[in-house]
């Protein structure tokens, strides 16, 4: 049975259609592990103006947690966000009980506040200006005990509209869990709340930009190894998936979800992996954000051979986004040999209303074993960028935080510099 594609946002439509005659890259990978997780919200505010520099618009998190770890939700502190419009004027807060420590009243815009129901802990009381102050340390915050069992009201005098409302909690202790999200209410309508990590501060600078950010599954191990439990990853996945829904849904730069398990193009893919593909695709949709992949591949199928491989994966996956590796990077294939594959993808992707993008690679592999790289020159990227603009709808590096943002190193500023002073040339 023909399954219903969902029906991309008109923001994001438009703005493919636009991007897609004209010669630029207009997104980034992140790979988030070891030194590039539990950044400040000032990292993230620096490297998206970079990349807004670039003009670039879109983050894809490649992925989102391994078999041994997670990279979201590790923060002790916990927003609890309300989602406007709000009007100027009063709006009261009222949370069901303690414990809870709250640092913080964030908004967009001026307001007043005044705390009603029951009383904080004596030692740890409101000055009237402690929950504005910018700080967040147990001197200058508010705290109520498990005692707390009457609702804490926070009544806020906004002089301005808003769109959105957050408190900044945490918890008295790890025995003393933090009221529920459902506890917490404004108008009688349940706050979302998120912990305060690098998705947070991600998807709420994204926001401010007009950028969308494209959130990644986990990926494990195994996948590599092709002793993956098809089944019981498909089903982690969507868990995982449902999760990542509850903490940052609510946000409105949250895009779309993109799988990281990568194929390689090689005759018939196994009904098995096209199950996986089928089922965990339908189960994300239902959260009603697209879905991606972005497979790699090389000389060992003919252009047409690759055309058909998409027909028979799109006839039983209903994907909402294709973004090909270019392999480049890897040596797959020479650079004006992509546009020949791309032509065949781009006309099977129209057929079945799928959006492509080249995942454009930025880098130059390294002989040896395992995998190592480093920066590639601007010519060659240059190359890259105009010889496949014309097949695709939109064009995205792997990866920007280690070979393209320009606080990398010496190799990367220099990528940097020479692409956004072409773009900055009359035409390109």
């Amino acid at each position: 049975m023909k399954i219903k594609k969902l029906i991309f946002p008109l923001l994001l439509i438009s703005s493919l259609t636009a991007l897609s005659v004209e010669a630029k890259i207009t997104g980034a990978f992140f790979q988030l592990h070891g030194g590039l997780i539990n950044k400040p919200r000032s990292y993230w505010k620096n490297e998206l103006d970079l990349m807004q520099q670039a003009g670039m618009d879109t983050v894809i998190i490649q992925f989102s947690a391994t078999d041994s770890s997670r990279f979201f939700g590790g923060s002790e502190l916990l927003a609890y966000r309300f989602t406007g419009p709000f009007a100027a004027g009063k709006h009261e807060i009222v949370i069901e009980k303690g414990p809870i420590v709250i640092y913080e009243i964030e908004t967009t815009v001026p307001f007043s506040y005044e705390l009603a129901g029951t009383e904080p802990i004596m030692l740890f009381g409101d000055d009237g200006e402690k929950l504005r102050d910018g700080t967040h340390t147990l001197d200058s915050a508010v705290v109520w005990g498990a005692d707390a069992s009457e609702p804490i009201i926070i009544s806020l005098e906004l002089e301005e509209p808003t769109e959105s409302i957050s408190i900044l909690a945490g918890a008295l202790s790890t025995n003393q869990p933090l009221p529920e999200a459902k506890q917490v209410t404004l108008a009688d309508q349940p706050a979302t709340a998120t912990p305060q990590d690098d998705y947070t501060y991600l998807l709420e600078e994204a926001e401010k930009r007009n950028m969308h950010v494209w959130l990644g599954l986990k990926l494990s191990d195994n996948w590599w190894s092709g002793k993956l439990d098809l089944q019981k990853d498909c089903a982690e996945n969507l868990a995982l998936a449902n999760e990542l829904q509850q903490y940052y849904g609510s946000y409105a730069s949250f895009a779309g979800w993109y799988i990281p398990h990568e194929l390689y193009p090689s005759g018939a893919l196994p009904k098995s992996y096209m199950n996986f593909f089928k089922d965990l695709t339908i189960g994300l949709q239902k959260t009603g954000k697209p879905v991606s992949i972005a497979p790699y591949f090389g000389a060992n199928m003919s252009p047409r051979d690759h055309g058909r491989y998409w027909e028979r994966f799109f006839k039983e996956v209903p994907l909402d986004v294709l973004m090909l590796q270019d392999g480049i990077g890897c040596h797959r294939l020479p650079v004006d040999q992509i546009p020949v594959y791309y032509k065949e993808v781009y006309a099977i992707c129209k057929k079945y209303n799928v959006q492509f993008w080249s995942d454009l690679e930025v880098f130059d592999q390294l002989p040896g074993e395992g995998f190592s790289a480093d920066t590639a020159d601007f010519s060659r990227v240059k190359q890259q960028v105009l010889t496949q603009t014309p097949t695709v709808d939109k064009i995205v590096i792997f990866d920007w935080p280690h070979y393209m943002s320009p606080t990398k190193g010496a190799k990367a500023k220099k990528l940097y510099d020479s692409y956004v002073k072409w773009l900055q040339e009359p035409s390109l």
